[in-house]
């Protein structure tokens, strides 16, 4: 029975996670059928997915062949990280806002992108180092183009790799608390050209300039915590099935079943934890982003935190410790709109806005 019970449970949330930010409500605001006006690239269409696809394991379909190999001089570099469920495509009409402003947006997928639904889960490392690499790489292309100013997105998991990135990039030679993490980092930071491959270690000179050129980063409705999400999720099964299976007339069974409430949940969430290790590319013993974000050198960045009031996906129980990090920090704000998960719109309209 226990064991029936955890994986229906793990089952739940990966079909929520599998839900995570592909909303009606966020495809209503951002998405746009027109496709964007791509200019060929100087290189065959198939080298480039060919470079990519070897690169990455897939080919993200990053859009930096837009510039050719012309020098990028004026404008901003905006890089889009879509969350766990949506896809580039999704941002299509604001890219095209962003063309029109003199901008340099770049837009890509995550690996889950394009995959099927039920094959979601089982290639993402959700916001981990692994998509932190697919976001670093557009930023060192377009610096290398010429690009001396970066506005970064993210939301919910996308939000999670680019705080992970922006940490690589503050800590290129600090250890992880996670043994994972250290594991992946060399290989996955060989990946973005920001490693100096002479004297086999970061490239420090480089990624001090990035640092300098990354102006502001936008943040809508972050994954802080992998944990956090599978210990709400847990919490509300049980909830749910104590209020609605177990029946009034057995009141002493319901005091009891409340009583053990969070023990069960906690348990339940530890279960998850595991079955989402084994079955994705998340390390159960991960660095989560809340915890990066404690990093004195994350302070160097000025970052917008939006947080839904109502967010039914990762929930609310990080944003009081979040809002304490934010106060220590006078390059940091966070407000809480009136939204869901996949309300969006408004750190779109301050990205918009930004110069």
């Amino acid at each position: 029975m226990k064991k029936k019970f955890y994986l229906l449970t793990i089952l739940f949330i990966s079909t929520t996670i599998f839900s995570m930010d592909n909303t009606d409500k966020t495809q209503k605001i951002i998405n746009d059928t027109d496709d964007i006006q791509e200019i060929t690239p100087n290189i065959p269409e198939w080298e480039i997915t060919q470079y990519m696809t070897e690169k990455f394991g897939y080919n993200p379909g990053f859009n930096i062949k837009d510039y050719g190999n012309k020098k990028i001089q004026t404008g901003t570099g905006v890089i889009i990280a879509h969350g766990f469920g949506s896809s580039s495509s999704s941002y299509n009409s604001f890219i095209k806002t962003l063309k029109n402003q003199k901008k340099n947006p770049i837009k890509f997928n995550f690996k889950d992108a394009n995959q099927k639904s039920f094959r979601k889960i089982f290639v993402t490392d959700l916001g981990g180092l692994k998509e932190a690499t697919i976001v670093l790489y557009p930023i060192v292309k377009l610096f290398e183009k010429g690009c001396k100013n970066f506005v970064l997105f993210g939301h919910s998991r996308g939000a999670a790799a680019v705080i992970q990135a922006l940490y690589i990039i503050a800590n290129p030679n600090q250890k992880y608390k996670s043994y994972s993490d250290n594991l992946s980092f060399e290989s996955n930071l060989k990946k973005t050209d920001l490693w100096d491959q002479k004297n086999n270690k970061p490239n420090q000179n480089k990624i001090n300039n990035i640092e300098k050129s990354i102006k502001k980063v936008f943040i809508a409705n972050p994954l802080l915590s992998i944990k956090k999400v599978t210990k709400k999720i847990s919490t509300e099964i049980i909830k749910d099935f104590i209020e609605k299976k177990i029946s009034s007339a057995f009141v002493k069974t319901k005091s009891v079943l409340k009583y053990l409430q969070n023990p069960f949940a906690t348990s339940s969430a530890y279960a998850s934890d595991i079955g989402l290790s084994s079955i994705s590319k998340v390390p159960y013993f991960r660095t989560e982003p809340i915890e990066l974000l404690k990093n004195e050198n994350m302070q160097k960045f000025s970052i917008d935190f939006s947080l839904a009031k109502k967010d039914e996906i990762v929930g609310n129980a990080l944003d009081k410790e979040l809002k304490v990090l934010v106060s220590k920090n006078q390059k940091w704000t966070a407000t809480n709109e009136n939204s869901k998960h996949g309300d969006i719109q408004i750190s779109l309209e301050k990205l918009k806005n930004h110069h």
